[in-house]
């Protein structure tokens, strides 16, 4: 929270105010809603995880404590462990992994000249394993120690599909750039 609007948004969502309530949805919905989006990779259950999201949110809202991090971080995390929880109910499984794949050196810049969209455009081809722990490592900032935590897998793993993904990133953008490159 940053200006005294927002702390008093707060305040009265406490108080169970509904118009209150309906603007602090709108104030995040569109960022949650990206978040969400990038570990479901579908719209309908994107928006059935935020729904249940803001349910907790609003349910555990004077559980938010301001010195431990923004309003926002707080929501990203729920939101995020409410996409775990629906792709587990989808039986999405993460299989351990003992040998990882390393990321050639002469490709490990392919990502760099890429814009964001088209880079987000190819996360969503991603496997849901390979997606939701790429997302989670390179976008939320998540460790691998945590992932595996959260995903009940060992680290080892965590590191192996994030590598993965990677690789199946940088196949999908050199298939683009050939394509490009031969029109």
């Amino acid at each position: 929270m940053k200006n005294e609007t927002e702390i008093q948004l707060l305040r009265d969502c406490l108080d169970r105010k509904e118009k209150a309530r309906r603007q602090f949805y709108d104030l995040y919905v569109d960022r949650l809603y990206h978040t969400t989006q990038r570990v479901t990779n579908n719209h309908h259950d994107t928006e059935d995880v935020l729904q249940q999201a803001f349910v907790k949110v609003f349910h555990k809202l004077e559980t938010y404590n301001p010195k431990l991090g923004s309003i926002y971080s707080w929501m990203c995390r729920i939101c995020i462990n409410e996409a775990i929880s629906h792709l587990r109910k989808r039986k999405v499984t993460f299989l351990e992994v003992t040998n990882q794949s390393p990321i050639q050196d002469d490709e490990s810049n392919a990502l760099e000249n890429l814009s964001v969209d088209y880079i987000a455009e190819a996360m969503q081809k991603l496997p849901d394993a390979q997606r939701v722990i790429f997302t989670l490592y390179e976008v939320e900032g998540y460790t691998h120690d945590e992932i595996a935590e959260k995903l009940n897998i060992s680290t080892p793993t965590s590191r192996s599909y994030l590598s993965r993904a990677k690789i199946k990133l940088q196949s999908l953008i050199r298939a683009e750039m050939d394509k490009i490159n031969s029109l």
